[in-house]
């Protein structure tokens, strides 16, 4: 509370905690031509020696009704300074690959930009990245049908080698049955061969 007739102090609080926030990012793969969507995580927090200087460049917003006590929100530094950057580096950085790439080394390609946003975060940002990378990755529609229209065909081919299989087992089993029954027959006939000789004989 502030008397009259006195100079109050004016109170203004910084949120430098840690937080996280995740951005979805659209990026045209031109190699590919086509669109594919990545969601990036980040968990940041403001760099201390960066810090003085917000308290002259963001706006504050007042906590309860007294004038004195202020504070600048994180969301307000993120989206200010960091929102844009990881946005448009991240897309960026992505876009340099080919889909049939990342789909084949994703970790090595989240390492990559891992790197280089943490970089450009810390750089051209009141932030330190604790992480930041790559949680979720969604393919074309067409890719993603492509690869289980292969699924199936590969499902497919090895249910048919294995129907080959049983089929070739049984016409072995047949064939075998009918050499059986030929040379059963064939003793058959020189046993009764044999007999009418000998009966002729005498």
């Amino acid at each position: 509370t502030c008397w009259a007739g006195t100079a109050c102090d004016k109170l203004v609080l910084l949120d430098a905690s840690d937080k996280s926030k995740t951005e979805t990012v659209d990026v045209f793969m031109p190699e590919d031509k086509l669109m594919m969507r990545v969601v990036v995580q980040s968990t940041l927090t403001v760099n201390p020696k960066k810090s003085e200087a917000l308290f002259n460049t963001l706006p504050q917003s007042k906590i309860g009704e007294e004038d004195q006590l202020s504070v600048i929100a994180w969301e307000t530094i993120y989206n200010t300074y960091a929102k844009q950057i990881i946005l448009a580096e991240a897309g960026e950085f992505v876009s340099k690959f080919t889909i049939p790439h990342i789909a084949s080394n994703r970790e090595a390609v989240n390492a990559q930009l891992r790197t280089h946003l943490t970089k450009q975060i810390e750089a051209r940002t009141p932030f330190q990245a604790r992480y930041v990378g790559l949680v979720d990755v969604q393919y074309p529609k067409m890719i993603v049908d492509a690869q289980l229209n292969a699924a199936k065909r590969r499902e497919q081919i090895q249910q048919e080698e294995a129907e080959l299989e049983v089929s070739k087992v049984q016409l072995e089993r047949e064939l075998q049955e009918a050499r059986l029954k030929r040379q059963i027959e064939v003793e058959r006939a020189e046993t009764e061969s044999a007999t009418q000789r000998a009966q002729a004989v005498t």
